[in-house]
């Protein structure tokens, strides 16, 4: 088995989605702590553009924070109740021929969002679901580390590995460099669980915006779902060309 350890990110961008697909089993680290600040963190926000003027606007989910609380911990703001319908208003605005290219889509977004029952992780959840659906993305959907191991020890994915009985473990890129310089690489090595990167995309194949920069719902109201799910497959197939 296959596995892959990634956080919990609102709206992800296609890159995510295509490293859920690469593995048997992906696990949310939603005992991971929440960023001090939301600076390089996409755990509740993202990026999507105005297809008018062509200017990156952020989508982001107001959260309570508190030094040292997981993920799974983190509150939604509640004071800004009307937060969710910010977030639908902004994507008919800056993607106007939303309905003639995703019938439906928004409108599924916008129930999702409303599943959040005060919690981050839970609406980030709700949100993937909708667009694993509407992306027919057939991969295995996330478990939660919580499920899987009491807490966020040093060597949480030796943990999680073992807890699923995994062969091979798929790191991304900055994890790789994390994972080779500690001791957890040895640590899985020794228990007979092959570490592998995942691999870097080409420029010249893989459009950066749409793939890492922007939300994946920048090209699904911008362009289709067709689109989304023909740019989901290549790079699924890039990752696993067999």
């Amino acid at each position: 088995m296959r596995i892959t350890c990634v956080t919990s990110r609102y709206l992800p961008n296609f890159r995510h989605l295509a490293r859920l697909c690469e593995v048997d089993q992906a696990v949310v680290m939603d005992l991971a702590p929440l960023p001090d600040r939301n600076r390089d963190s996409f755990v509740n926000r993202n990026r999507i553009m105005n297809r008018g003027t062509a200017v990156p606007q952020w989508l982001t989910i107001p959260v309570l924070r508190s030094r040292g609380q997981s993920v799974r911990e983190t509150r939604i703001n509640l004071t800004d109740l009307r937060w969710p319908i910010g977030h639908i208003n902004a994507l008919r605005l800056c993607y106007p021929q939303h309905q003639q290219v995703a019938p439906g889509f928004v409108d599924g977004l916008s129930a999702s969002l409303e599943m959040s029952d005060g919690l981050l992780l839970r609406a980030n959840l709700a949100a993937l679901a909708h667009l694993m659906r509407s992306l027919q993305c057939h991969s295995k959907f996330p478990v939660l580390q919580s499920s899987l191991v009491e807490d966020h020890a040093e060597f949480h994915r030796l943990a999680v590995a073992t807890r699923l009985g995994a062969s091979t473990y798929v790191a991304g890129s900055v994890e790789w460099e994390l994972l080779t310089g500690s001791n957890e690489a040895s640590l899985l090595r020794d228990a007979g669980i092959e570490l592998v990167r995942s691999p870097d995309l080409p420029p010249e194949h893989f459009d950066s915006q749409l793939v890492t920069t922007l939300s994946c719902v920048h090209t699904i109201c911008g362009s289709g779902l067709d689109r989304g799910r023909s740019v989901l497959n290549d790079l699924s197939q890039f990752l696993n060309p067999e």
